[in-house]
């Protein structure tokens, strides 16, 4: 009984760590992002078409009626497994040039798409 317990309080504890650093993850790349999109979507705008980039476009407009954020965090968390990467890549962003490079195959294997 001692054993089982343990075991099962020990999942419990991994499983919460782990959904901690998911929420953390997830919060930090919503608000870098939210500190970047408008410079990311000028430079979508100015060096490039928005069909190719329809995620920074509907990014931006979320921005401009301020719900980037919790919309991106929300999604974040919902889609995790399966693009854990590149919100981890999000998180660290610091400028627009950063979160394109996000877009990368590398980091976006299943191609995400916002």
């Amino acid at each position: 009984m001692f054993k089982k317990t343990l075991v099962l309080s020990l999942g419990l504890l991994v499983s919460s760590l782990a959904n901690a650093n998911v929420d953390e993850t997830c919060a930090e790349a919503g608000a870098r992002l939210n500190k970047v999109i408008d410079d990311w979507n000028t430079s979508v705008l100015d060096y490039s078409t928005p069909e190719k980039n329809p995620s920074v476009i509907a990014m931006y407009k979320d921005y401009k009626d301020g719900t980037l954020e919790d919309n991106f965090v929300a999604q974040c968390k919902e889609k995790w497994a399966m693009n854990q990467d590149i919100f981890e890549c999000f998180s660290g962003v610091r400028s627009e040039m950063g979160a394109s490079m996000c877009r990368a195959p590398e980091t976006n294997a299943n191609d995400w798409k916002y």
